[in-house]
């Protein structure tokens, strides 16, 4: 079983069916699954009362959903109890972002663009420009009736009408990048 193709949906499905259930019974039982080759196994010995529950047999039933549930637990992910709501809360792992700014990019205060603004005469966007907020470099507008400036990371175009975009990397020829629709 590959674990790095499951899906953020696999993986709350099986925290949040009859694999986390299973895991909690292991555990009642002193024992705890773990993942060796994609396939489940046990830490330990299970007593005498895990045979009369069927305990191996529905883990075997339900070994995909063990198998991604242990591995989504051993990679951050976490099952929360909500009181306010009454729920289980599935968190995925946070994770550390770091902008990927381009290393030719001159990231100056003078450069530094809010993400949209109106600009109804359709200037051109400053060359060197860059969004404040993502660091993006390739900004939008509609072709006709032009509304204003948008960088296509934060404000990315719906497709419903032709836009121009322009992208202000250093170097770029300043010419609309390209037409799409």
């Amino acid at each position: 079983m590959t674990l790095s193709s499951v899906i953020h949906a696999e993986r709350r499905a099986a925290l949040t069916g009859s694999a986390m259930a299973l895991l909690g019974e292991a555990r009642h039982y002193g024992v705890s699954v773990v993942v060796r080759c994609g396939h489940p196994r046990l830490s330990g010995k299970l007593p005498p009362e895990a045979t009369e529950t069927r305990f191996l047999p529905r883990l075997g039933e339900s070994r995909r959903a063990v198998v991604i549930a242990v591995d989504s637990l051993a990679r951050g992910w976490s099952v929360e109890w909500d009181e306010e709501y009454t729920e289980y809360r599935i968190t995925p792992p946070r994770r550390t972002v770091t902008a990927d700014v381009e290393p030719y990019v001159v990231d100056t205060p003078a450069n530094r663009r809010p993400a949209s603004w109106g600009d109804t005469e359709g200037k051109p966007v400053p060359g060197g420009s860059v969004c404040q907020c993502c660091r993006g470099t390739l900004w939008w507008r509609e072709m006709m009736r032009p509304q204003g400036w948008r960088c296509r990371t934060c404000h990315p175009p719906t497709g419903a009408v032709p836009v121009t975009e322009q992208d202000t990397r250093e170097g770029a020829d300043g010419a609309p990048a390209r037409i799409a629709s």
